[in-house]
């Protein structure tokens, strides 16, 4: 994953480190009972960054902080899985949530080819062709592309 030093500084500050590898079993276990069929993408993200918490720059709003999560299960939580399906149907190829945004009004995705969307009732963005170019989405601003 060829994450940019900036973003990497944030991580590090965070408690992440490159080397980390945690055991997903139980995740993967939740995740299948949902439904959902966590794909090699799936599997590095949620083994480097599973179950951390992260403050990001809020969205348009200057000088606050919001959070991003990578717990699938709590994301699970909040989000029907018909929702996904729809936003399946939208980008044209499974999704699996990985976890959520924006202090939880963004349900993070990412489909089998390692694209990351987010979503929030109907609304669908797509972040990015990467986990790395997401979270230079995420923690830099940048504009986020809709999905009709």
């Amino acid at each position: 994953m060829n994450i940019t030093r900036r973003v990497t500084e944030k991580l590090l500050k965070s408690g992440w480190t490159s080397q980390r590898k945690i055991n997903i079993e139980e995740i993967l276990g939740i995740l299948s009972s949902e439904g959902y069929k966590a794909g090699k993408h799936t599997l590095s993200i949620l083994e480097n960054f599973g179950n951390l918490e992260f403050e990001h720059p809020a969205f348009r709003v200057e000088n606050e902080l919001q959070k991003l999560h990578f717990n699938p299960i709590q994301a699970c939580e909040n989000i029907y899985r018909e929702n996904v399906e729809d936003y399946e149907k939208r980008v044209g190829e499974s999704l699996v949530v990985i976890g959520e945004a924006y202090d939880g009004y963004m349900t993070m995705m990412v489909s089998e080819t390692g694209k990351i969307y987010g979503g929030y009732d109907d609304d669908l963005s797509f972040f990015g062709n990467s986990l790395a170019e997401a979270l230079e989405v995420i923690y830099f601003t940048k504009e986020i592309k809709k999905i009709k």
